[in-house]
């Protein structure tokens, strides 16, 4: 028997099997898992050459996956320079920030901020507009993204510089004049909506090539200091955009310095040649660290914006149900079609018309295509009709859920839906009661909130905020995950959406040896201790890739 070039110990070891931690070691050999088991038994694998770590009650997982996460957003989240207006209470605060960022950089071309949320303004604050940014930075173009990611707020400079406009006239056959949000007088506003944002984040996202690879690079490092070896990457990109964002990735394959996993859900219902677009692809990305797994669809947008498609009319505006992304003729077919090629589905719901709709395509799917054990999914999904709870399990579809959206979306919600339609948003216990958290899927949409694993388990476990504000609704019981549900969220299933059960997310001999450790045992841990829980090692194939000690 070959002696193990490493083992971690603890008196909690969770390996996405079991329900529970135990006592015990995994043991690593050339890049995988050789054992998982007690702490006997490993000794076994130790030999005069062999690491051995031993980490007291920190937790030790398999890798931590983000089920849903965009790659470039989160890296101009995280990485690039912008104005961090997340954590603005008020417009004004917003403002302040991105003026102090410009005063920072001045060098740069256009100012860019990222994560204002109106729902975290002062109860019944207007919609921000042009005027309000031009009072301050009148000369510079001033693109603002909304914590969402699906709103930007601009000046009049950016408006002129961007071409926006001219982007309009030539697309006006499918953006809907609800995404051009203009004023009582027929006025823009400055803020442009769902279909508009992909070209703005191209203008905002556009840094020269040295820069990006950097970037990219940073990238994998934070997510590794998060305890994160993989993501499934949903930001619906053109296949034939797929070697130009993610070469550097692909290099960094070659050479071993990739310690991370991406799981790549595309949209190649953008590209002129449809299907056959990410038929071409798949054999250029198609390893164990890249991979193009399925498709990503859009059915609505989200209810702040009074775009998500709600079943019954928005409680503030009853003149509304929101609208759906696309025709939904188109919709149908693209799913269908997806599936009929063997391709899954994720697809983007936050109304429950949308979800609703969802169901129907997959349902239609079925009928057309037969049960080809696609798994498909439907993200988000933070409101779901009762009527509709027992249609996942009956069509095979599986939820993905961002819990920390909870949190982010809280108040505005009950605002736009009213208090009985919201009641039951994120209801994760309604899935459990309908058999649907088996392949619960975890992620955070990266960078609608921070890519922090820790925080998002936080919220889902306890459903408060990180100042520890309960934010369960009256009246809809607990709605809580336990803390194995949304452990498995992150591993078992996050690889299981990703077909990838069998080499990942569980701690099974055979497996790639992709670790984190906890900074605590989290099934034990305070609510104090928990919200400020973080990753102390972080192994991927084997190889220690990020260590507090």
């Amino acid at each position: 028997m070959r002696y193990a070039d490493l083992v971690l110990k603890s008196s909690a070891v969770f390996d996405g099997v079991n329900d529970v931690p135990f006592d015990g070691a995994v043991a690593v050999s050339e890049g995988k898992i050789v054992y998982c088991g007690n702490k006997e038994g490993v000794q076994d694998y130790i030999g005069n050459l062999t690491v051995v770590k031993d980490f007291g009650d920190c937790l030790i997982t398999p890798g931590l996956c983000d089920g849903h996460a965009h790659i470039n957003g989160t890296i101009f989240r995280e990485c690039a320079p912008a104005a961090h207006i997340d954590n603005c209470t008020s417009m004004k605060e917003c403002l302040d920030v991105t003026c102090e960022f410009y005063k920072q950089h001045p060098e740069v071309e256009f100012v860019y901020g990222t994560g204002w949320m109106l729902n975290y303004w002062e109860e019944g604050a207007p919609f921000p507009t042009k005027e309000d940014i031009d009072a301050v930075l009148p000369d510079i173009p001033v693109y603002l993204q909304s914590g969402d990611g699906h709103t930007f707020w601009l000046n009049s400079k950016a408006i002129e510089v961007s071409g926006i406009l001219d982007f309009k006239a030539k697309n006006d056959s499918w953006l809907s004049p609800d995404w051009l949000v203009k004023d009582g007088e027929g006025k823009m506003t400055g803020l442009f909506k769902e279909g508009y944002v992909g070209y703005l984040m191209d203008i905002t996202q556009r840094v020269s090539p040295a820069m990006m690879t950097s970037f990219r690079k940073d990238l994998v490092r934070i997510m590794n200091s998060y305890g994160l070896t993989g993501m499934s990457e949903m930001t619906m990109f053109d296949p034939s955009v797929l070697p130009e964002n993610l070469a550097d990735f692909k290099m960094m394959e070659k050479a071993g310095t990739l310690s991370a996993r991406f799981y790549l859900f595309v949209d190649p219902f953008r590209n002129p040649r449809g299907i056959q677009s990410v038929i071409d692809m798949v054999p250029f990305f198609d390893t164990d660290q890249i991979k193009i797994v399925g498709i990503k669809e859009c059915m609505d947008g989200i209810p702040a914006m009074h775009t998500a498609a709600m079943i019954e009319p928005y409680y503030d505006d009853p003149s509304t149900t929101g609208v759906f992304a696309k025709d939904k003729e188109v919709i149908m077919n693209e799913i269908v079609t997806a599936n009929k090629y063997g391709f899954p589905v994720r697809t983007h719901c936050t109304g429950d018309n949308a979800v609703r709709y969802a169901l129907d395509c997959y349902e239609e799917s079925l009928k057309q295509n037969g049960r080809k054990g696609l798994r498909n999914t439907i993200e988000h999904m933070d409101g779901v009709s009762d009527a509709d709870l027992p249609r996942f399990k009956a069509l095979d579809v599986t939820p993905s859920m961002q819990p920390a959206h909870l949190i982010m979306d809280n108040r505005i919600r009950v605002q736009r839906l009213g208090p009985e339609v919201s009641k039951y948003d994120w209801a994760f216990r309604r899935l459990a009661d309908a058999g649907m958290t088996e392949h619960l899927v975890v992620g955070t949409d990266s960078p609608v909130v921070s890519i922090n694993p820790y925080h998002n388990i936080y919220m889902a476990v306890t459903r408060k905020n990180l100042q520890g504000e309960c934010l369960s609704r009256e009246g809809a019981g607990d709605q809580a995950l336990t803390m194995t549900e949304v452990l498995k969220g992150y591993t078992a299933n996050a690889a299981w959406i990703a077909n990838m059960e069998g080499k990942v997310g569980t701690l099974e001999p055979g497996k790639y040896a992709d670790i984190t450790v906890s900074s605590c045992d989290l099934f034990k841990a305070s609510e104090d201790e928990l919200r400020d829980a973080h990753a102390v090692c972080t192994v991927f194939n084997g190889k220690i890739v990020f260590d507090v000690s």
